[in-house]
């Protein structure tokens, strides 16, 4: 079904505003969406754990108290903070409003994120639907490094762009699931920059197949902290 799309994003330099300080309504026709994951914790209270979303899932490793709602300074809207204090592995697990994995066609990932100076590696990774949280297989896993770059599935020569530390940016992933499953990955937002393209590899196609499910998790203990908001999943009509 045809409908319209509700942008609603600012940019000033230094600063990334979001909701009402720049609506623009587009009509969508061949390129509507079917919203299939949505959290932005509006609704959930700061120092609370975010246990709704507005569409799709949420299951979380570690402890509950390692990630909290949170108001971010100068920016408006709610966060989630995941936090790694100790070797404890922690993640932040969202399932799409399906009672299965997704059929073939072309999806996109996207989430606002705030790294702060000093944090660790913090990553992404893509799962197959209804995965346990415990279980940490992936068809796709980005790195985003203490260096501003992006690794993508740990290979030295995947890696691109840049990411600041103290700011929002957006990251982006179109997930093509066909007969020769591709991604398009993409960083933007004030001092983001980067695009990187990778065909999924043949022995990650089981779960290329079974995708239904993501991960947002901090990598390095002691040093994990970061934030994520107006987290999607959608799929291209």
């Amino acid at each position: 079904m045809k409908y319209l799309y509700k942008f609603c994003l600012h940019f000033i330099p230094g600063k990334f505003f979001t909701y009402s300080s720049f609506c623009l309504l587009v009509l969508l026709s061949s390129c509507s969406r079917q919203l299939l994951f949505k959290a932005s914790f509006s609704v959930i209270p700061p120092g609370y754990t975010p246990l709704l979303t507005e569409t799709g899932k949420i299951r979380f490793e570690g402890s509950t108290a390692n990630m909290k709602v949170a108001i971010l300074a100068n920016n408006p809207g709610r966060w989630v903070n995941i936090k790694r204090p100790t070797s404890e592995s922690v993640g932040f697990q969202g399932t799409v409003n399906l009672t299965h994995s997704v059929d073939t066609g072309k999806y996109l990932f996207s989430s606002y994120l705030y790294v702060p100076s000093g944090t660790g590696i913090i990553s992404i990774q893509f799962e197959a639907f209804g995965q346990d949280v415990t279980i940490h297989n992936n068809f796709l896993h980005l790195d985003f490094q203490e260096n501003g770059q992006v690794v993508i599935d740990d290979s030295p020569n995947s890696k691109f762009g840049h990411f600041p530390h103290d700011s929002v940016f957006v990251v982006q992933v179109n997930l093509h699931i066909n007969a020769n499953p591709k991604v398009s990955i993409s960083l933007t937002g004030a001092g983001a920059s980067g695009q990187a393209d990778k065909t999924i590899q043949v022995f990650n196609l089981p779960d290329t197949y079974k995708f239904g499910s993501f991960r947002l998790a901090s990598d390095t203990p002691g040093r994990g902290n970061f934030y994520a908001t107006n987290i999607l999943i959608e799929k291209k009509l």
